[in-house]
């Protein structure tokens, strides 16, 4: 028997319950140009926060998980959706064939290729729109990355684009978000069931 962890819905839904429980949800909904303009102004400090000493064991679990389960290995295509200053898109760039990185605010994506630059990485891509603006098809992205990658990014809005993101990969989908209590908790025991 299939288990519903598969089934790209009962995600949906577990978002859906995620967002009523949520004490975000009484707060405006932000436009996309000023969610963007807001990771401009914050992009610089949130480089910054990334190379912090919690910052640097959240990606390092992450990343640890991600190579025990396979999805990180050489000649893999990678697409991180809301790739900010290349917090994963860098790391994984060292192993992996090809990053391609979806970030809108400019200056994030500023940061990104300057890191980039620093590594000597050349097989990042970076795509400056919205994940919503991207046509898959049109892009070439149906079916063509082993891993697609989002880490508590505002790109995955709703449970359209995330199952708008479920065309395009072959092996495995991983959408690290971040949920308070109570729900975080039965989500974690979820996420450990369906991966351990």
């Amino acid at each position: 028997m299939q288990s519903p962890t598969t089934n790209t819905d009962f995600w949906i839904n577990l978002w859906e319950e995620a967002k009523h429980k949520s004490p975000m949800r009484k707060r405006r909904q932000r436009t996309e140009e000023e969610m963007i303009e807001t990771w401009n102004r914050r992009a610089k400090g949130f480089a910054r926060h990334a190379k912090d000493k919690k910052g640097q064991q959240r990606r390092q679990k992450v990343l640890e998980f991600l190579e025990q389960e396979g999805a990180l290995q050489k000649g893999f295509k990678v697409l991180d959706i809301g790739a900010g200053p290349g917090t994963f898109a860098i790391p994984m760039a060292h192993i992996v064939e090809q990053v391609t990185a979806i970030e809108p605010a400019s200056e994030m994506a500023k940061i990104l290729q300057e890191r980039a630059a620093e590594h000597q990485l050349d097989n990042i891509k970076i795509i400056k729109r919205t994940c919503q603006d991207i046509d898959l098809s049109e892009e070439g992205f149906v079916g063509q990355f082993d891993l697609v990658f989002a880490s508590m990014t505002p790109g995955i809005q709703d449970g359209e684009t995330l199952k708008k993101n479920d065309q395009c990969f072959t092996r495995l989908l991983l959408f690290e978000l971040l949920f308070r209590p109570p729900l975080g908790k039965s989500l974690q025991r979820t996420l450990a069931a369906v991966f351990s």
